[in-house]
């Protein structure tokens, strides 16, 4: 697998963790870029850029520790953002702002979570899908609706989105959304996606969008009612 076009930036305040999450990148056959502080963003056009960014709990923000919440919460840029956090810290992950993953990261899990990200990129014709007279644009994770409103969604919105319009009229496991999403490491269960699938019809009910997720008793389905 050559991932080399597909880089994976670091944020970290602690220099053990970043050296940790390099060796698992570079594992991964992912290109590594360690951002130094969480200032340094704003100089790297990051929207430009096929990849992700893995932070830690706490990062470097203008030489100082701090938590990455009260910076990142109105992160609005088109890399998705995939949070690494302690096996106790389980309240992080009732969070649907990121995606949340449990340390340590192995390679599969990595994998997992960002190969999704890496095939979307693969291809620049793949980044608009056309829904009828509407669009979803892959990168910003927002649908344009046919009159001109915008509907962003959360970076699991995103990729619950975008697996479900992908595979259009078929019935989705909770396991599958799971490892496709998460990978089981990442302390989730079927409650999380019952939740996020729940804030995404919230999202979705517009009278000109014509499709839904419909809940059976075998799992869920995209489809145009």
């Amino acid at each position: 697998m050559n991932n080399t076009s597909f880089k994976i930036f670091t944020l970290c305040a602690d220099t053990l963790v970043t050296e940790a999450f390099k060796s698992i990148i570079l594992a991964s056959g992912y290109e590594h870029f360690s951002l130094k502080d969480f200032s340094s963003m704003n100089d790297l056009e990051l929207s430009n850029r096929h990849g992700l960014i893995l932070i830690d709990e706490n990062i470097i923000v203008n030489g100082r520790k701090e938590n990455y919440l009260k910076f990142f919460k109105n992160y609005t840029d088109s890399l998705p953002v995939l949070v690494a956090v302690s096996e106790s810290d389980k309240e992080f992950l009732k969070r649907d702002i990121f995606t949340y993953v449990t340390k340590p990261i192995n390679i599969s899990t990595l994998q997992q979570l960002a190969e999704p990200y890496r095939d979307n990129f693969a291809d620049e014709g793949l980044n608009l899908i056309q829904l009828d007279d509407h669009s979803y644009n892959i990168n910003s994770r927002t649908l344009v609706l046919a009159d001109g409103k915008n509907v962003r969604f959360t970076n699991f919105e995103g990729g619950l989105m975008l697996i479900f319009i992908k595979n259009s009229n078929k019935t989705l496991t909770t396991k599958f959304l799971l490892e496709n999403i998460l990978g089981y490491s990442s302390g989730a269960d079927s409650n999380t996606i019952k939740t996020h699938i729940w804030r995404l019809r919230k999202k979705l009910n517009y009278d000109n969008f014509q499709f839904d997720i419909v809940n059976t008793k075998e799992g869920y389905v995209f489809k145009k009612y």
